[in-house]
């Protein structure tokens, strides 16, 4: 019996991990109630990659950059829910958390592999779990790349720890490699690793040697291009931030590494959104000019310890190493920080408090019980505190409006949190209320060319052309590069001007705007322009391939007789969906007046036997035509 029973090490680690996946599930288990938010829209509800699992899309999702990223692990993660649940929010949200609660896991064993210690990998790991900065990671649907590339990641590290202890364990370095692989398919950030990977040798006491720079070769490749592809596909989606030089750069980042600190110790007034200076004059905010010299003063005490111990150096390295592509040296996004950023990142913050706290008990309160019980005490008030705000933080992502009145509630000068929460009122037809979250905007931030936009756009919603259109106009002026407002105008001018509605349209698609194709082929439809509209209904068609544009397209091809681009159409609508009796039966129509007559009695039968009932008569003709062309071959 001896043989079957947990020795003591091993159910301590079965019981640590268990409150951990416990007490987690009970903080994130609101945010399995919330929708669809933000950017989820552009990841799910109108990504048609996702929409059907076919080798073009799978294609697609491997090249094709989305929001100026390139994740595909992430989206194939989508395609793969989409294919099971469809659009029910639900499942989308419980497999965000269950990665979650399978990270918790990894950094509990990567921290107890590192050090061997039980109670600091717990501590790390219950932190890791439970602190509301990581809400944004979890509870938000296209944060789904935090949860995959730190599952990946974490991972890659204990691969590489496995490496570092096996005589021989080469097979765990190319595991290492491999997850790194995915990591970094799961979003760029993980181009960190290679370094992490020397600050683990740094902590094993492993010398900088030739060994060890030549087996994080194939890493650094990986990283380098990684990064190269990331800055290029951001300058093309225009992602870039250009509105400070390197040396302001240098205040920004050391300002973002400062307030992760400040709202790891106090986390209150978190937002999904934190903007630069309105004015962008660091030097006008005490904030920014301050956090270089905490940022030097912490790094002084952190070189201090190193006399004692190597552990607050590593934790605070690891901090800073992963937190280095998005403390904004190379300004990307228009945020200044974001919690999802410190997702991995505070590990290392958690580790240095975990070891701190194991110091202290062992050390200061050996022998003074009293204390250790007020300490434990505390530790639970302040468990229960975190549960607590991590609970009430998920529920503020439950939708656009929930998400948005937090950020204006916090902080209620960002101009971006009206406009966004104005479009969920437009969405809601609420047009009073999106109106006035716009003008706010805009009176924050005059030169908030989305919110001019937006007023025009409701202006015309409501049939107010006179309104609308200088409120187009001074979004053009503002920023020329803005194809909503070029499609806004075309929809004005489209029944009193169609030369220039066409020429709004055609700005729009020089900006590469999919709306812009879909109403600019609708007008050369309804025109009969056929030759002019099926380039760009066909072009319309790679951005949204749905059903209902190419049956819609097909049928009015057909019925002008242009029966080639018609097929096209059809045929464009079965790869969509091959279970559509009506559009088989249509192309069996347009084969057989193309005289490909086999084809035609092909899809013919394949509408039947999806249910389809025909013209028995039309089958006869087919037959006829098979039997006559057969007979003149011979």
């Amino acid at each position: 019996m001896e043989g079957h029973k947990i020795d003591k090490k091993n159910l301590t680690i079965l019981l640590a991990v268990g409150f951990i996946i416990i007490v987690t599930s009970v903080a994130f288990y609101p945010c399995i109630r919330n929708g669809f938010v933000w950017d989820d829209e552009g990841y799910i509800l109108v990504n048609h990659y996702i929409k059907t699992m076919s080798l073009n899309n799978l294609k697609a999702i491997m090249t094709t950059p989305i929001f100026g990223n390139y994740h595909p692990i992430t989206i194939l993660s989508y395609a793969w829910e989409y294919f099971f649940f469809g659009l029910n929010p639900a499942p989308y949200h419980i497999v965000n958390v269950i990665f979650h609660l399978i990270n918790c896991i990894l950094v509990f064993y990567f921290i107890l592999r590192l050090n061997r210690s039980i109670p600091v990998a717990f501590i790390t790991s219950l932190l890791f779990g439970i602190h509301p900065l990581h809400v944004e990671s979890v509870a938000w649907i296209s944060e789904r790349k935090d949860v995959l590339y730190a599952f990946f990641y974490l991972i890659s590290l204990i691969c590489y720890l496995s490496y570092l202890d096996k005589k021989p364990g080469y097979k765990y370095y190319f595991y290492t490699l491999f997850f790194f692989l995915l990591s970094i398919l799961s979003k760029p950030m993980a181009v960190t690793l290679p370094l992490v990977l020397f600050l683990i040798d740094y902590f094993h006491d492993r010398k900088i040697a030739y060994r060890t720079i030549i087996e994080k070769i194939p890493f650094f490749v990986l990283s380098i291009l990684s990064g190269i592809a990331t800055v290029f596909i951001q300058q093309l989606a225009e992602n870039s931030n250009k509105a400070f030089s390197f040396p302001k750069s240098i205040f920004v980042a050391c300002y973002g590494l400062v307030f992760y600190l400040y709202k790891m110790v106090l986390p209150i007034k978190l937002a999904a959104l934190y903007q630069y200076p309105p004015d962008n004059n660091l030097f006008l905010h005490p904030n920014y000019v301050i956090a270089p010299i905490i940022v030097l003063f912490l790094a002084i005490l952190i070189i201090y310890t190193t006399k004692y111990t190597k552990k607050a150096a590593w934790g605070g390295l690891f901090y800073l190493i992963t937190l280095l592509p998005v403390i904004q040296l190379l300004p990307i996004g228009m945020a200044v920080a974001s919690d999802r950023y410190t997702y991995v990142p505070l590990i290392g913050i958690f580790y240095i408090i975990s070891e701190f706290a194991l110091w202290t008990w062992n050390n200061k309160l050996k022998k003074q019980a009293y204390l250790k019980i007020i300490v434990i005490i505390l530790s639970f008030i302040i468990t229960a505190q975190l549960v607590f705000l991590t609970g009430n933080l998920n529920k503020v992502w439950k939708d656009g409006i929930t998400l948005w009145t937090n950020v204006i509630k916090q902080y209620p000068q960002t101009g971006a949190a009206y406009n966004n929460r104005g479009t969920y009122y437009v969405k809601l037809l609420e047009f009073d209320k999106a109106l006035q979250d716009f003008f706010t905007a805009i009176k924050i931030d005059p030169k908030r060319f989305s919110s001019h936009a937006n007023i025009c756009n409701v202006y015309f919603m409501q049939n107010q052309n006179e309104k609308a259109l200088p409120y187009c106009m001074e979004a053009l002026k503002i920023n020329p590069r803005l194809p909503n407002a070029y499609v806004t105008l075309g929809d004005i001018y489209s029944k009193s001007n169609k030369p220039l509605s066409i020429e709004m349209y055609k700005k729009s698609i020089s900006l590469h705007y999919a709306l812009g194709y879909t109403r600019l082929c609708g007008t050369y439809v309804s025109l009969q322009k056929y030759d002019e509209a099926y380039p760009v209904c066909s072009k319309m068609l790679e951005y949204d391939p749905n059903v209902f544009n190419c049956t819609n397209l097909g049928n009015a091809y057909l019925n002008a007789g242009h029966y080639d681009q018609a097929l096209s159409f059809f045929l464009k609508a079965l790869s969509v969906n091959p279970d559509l009796p009506a559009v088989h039966y249509s192309v069996a129509i347009l084969c057989y007046k193309l005289h490909d007559y086999r084809s035609s009695i092909k899809y013919f039968e394949k509408a039947v036997s999806l249910g389809y009932k025909p013209d028995p008569v039309f089958k006869n003709l087919i037959e006829q035509q098979l039997r006559s062309s057969d007979g003149s071959k011979r």
